[in-house]
């Protein structure tokens, strides 16, 4: 069984709510009606002391989710009451008759233009949870108007529940606007979003709940979406379950080439990370600046090497083949390693000369970034940059990686 966690485009989620009502024929209304369920049942369930609830709603199916979640909140013996953020000729069929139930039901409901935005903010701390439901997936760009409004309202005001995505989170690429809201919980339906899940806008999701809306995803959404997510509690779950009779010659030896005489102990935590995910046994080629740290971790095996000033060089991959030739199973380079000739030069040559599953970190990312033109392509291979490194390899402006990561990450 597959332990990948696919998060979706806002385009896949349109097109799996298109096939849900024309390719299996269920009514807009009963996945509202699925959805607003969901977000009262997840809300009652993490919040099972709370009694008064604000729901401010905005155009379109996001607002008729709240609204219809709004009811079955009072079905369960809570109060709501109800902020409109848009003209009701705004709304979709399916929320304006939500919206007649509700009042039916003789729920309290407002118009954000003929409150103060001291009067929201009033309201909504007047209550114990505020339920933002003022724009969905559909979403682009600021906040604007009225929903402007109510967002700068109610932020601060304690605890805010999303439906779907908080609203001024970009639901595809988490881009983060002026005016946001910061949530304590999300309740997405039927599948992550991808801007959920890129910071800046992770930070403003607070928890995540999936709630369904009566079809299974499997039915309505692609079998994969190109992006995934990985949280440190699935480490345990993909990691090999080894026999109780394992030998550490089993679990794969990991070679880390790096450090200088600046950098004397990034190959050394590089080392401490691969013992750490279970491989049998790690060799780290450095300078001899770093053997400084062999007596804090004896089970690391420092190997000889070839150095220019300081720096390690290209012969230093001969000596790693004549010592452990067919041996090595993975490499990591770059940790430390400067950006010296003589480092660029056995960079080189790792990427070329190894054919086996290689990890780009560091310094080498300066190399690649400077002579991908004249390196081969090559698989099984995983580069780790950060930020700048990411912008160097694109030549691009830092900001604009920061702005756009699912974007670079594809470029890359």
């Amino acid at each position: 069984m597959s332990h990948i966690r696919y998060i979706f485009d806002p385009l896949d989620i349109r097109e799996a709510d298109s096939r849900a009502i024309s390719g299996l024929g269920i009514p807009s209304i009963v996945l509202m009606e699925n959805a607003g369920r969901g977000v009262a049942d997840v809300i009652s369930a993490r919040f099972p002391v709370a009694r008064k609830f604000l729901f401010v709603c905005g155009p379109g199916n996001n607002g008729g989710d709240g609204l219809t979640a709004a009811r079955h909140i009072m079905v369960r013996g809570k109060e709501a009451v109800v902020i409109l953020a848009c003209d009701e000729g705004k709304f979709s069929p399916e929320s304006a008759r939500n919206l007649d139930i509700l009042r039916k039901t003789g729920c309290y409901v407002m118009d954000s233009s003929s409150l103060s935005s001291e009067e929201i903010s009033a309201v909504a701390f007047d209550n114990d949870i505020v339920v933002d439901a003022l724009l969905g997936y559909g979403s682009s760009g600021a906040p604007r108007g009225e929903v402007l409004r109510v967002v700068e309202a109610i932020s601060g005001s304690g605890t805010i529940v999303a439906v779907d995505i908080p609203t001024g989170v970009d639901p595809s690429d988490g881009r983060v606007e002026e005016a946001a809201v910061k949530a304590s919980l999300t309740v997405t339906m039927l599948a992550e979003k991808t801007g959920l899940e890129i910071m800046p806008g992770r930070g403003y999701c607070g928890d995540i709940e999936i709630v369904d809306i009566g079809v299974p995803p499997s039915v309505v959404l692609p079998e994969k979406s190109g992006v995934s997510v990985f949280y440190p509690s699935d480490a345990g779950r993909v990691l090999p379950d080894w026999s109780e009779r394992i030998h550490k010659g089993d679990r794969g030896l990991v070679l880390v080439v790096g450090g200088s005489a600046r950098y004397r102990g990034a190959p050394v935590l590089s080392a401490l990370g691969a013992l750490r995910a279970g491989a049998g046994g790690v060799v780290v080629a450095a300078p001899e600046t770093s053997y400084a740290f062999a007596g804090d971790h004896p089970e690391m095996i420092f190997t000889e090497t070839s150095c220019d000033e300081g720096s390690l060089s290209p012969e230093t991959w001969d000596l790693i083949l004549n010592k452990w030739g067919g041996r090595i199973d993975s490499v990591v380079t770059g940790p430390g390693l400067d950006r010296g000739d003589s480092a660029g030069a056995l960079f080189s040559r790792i990427w070329r000369e190894w054919e086996g599953p290689l990890c780009v970190d560091g310094d080498a990312l300066h190399f690649l970034a400077r002579d991908a033109s004249l390196l081969p392509q090559r698989e099984q291979t995983v580069i780790t940059p950060h930020e700048g490194e990411a912008a160097k390899l694109l030549s691009s402006e830092r900001y604009n990686v920061s702005d756009y990561r699912l974007k670079v990450a594809r470029t890359i």
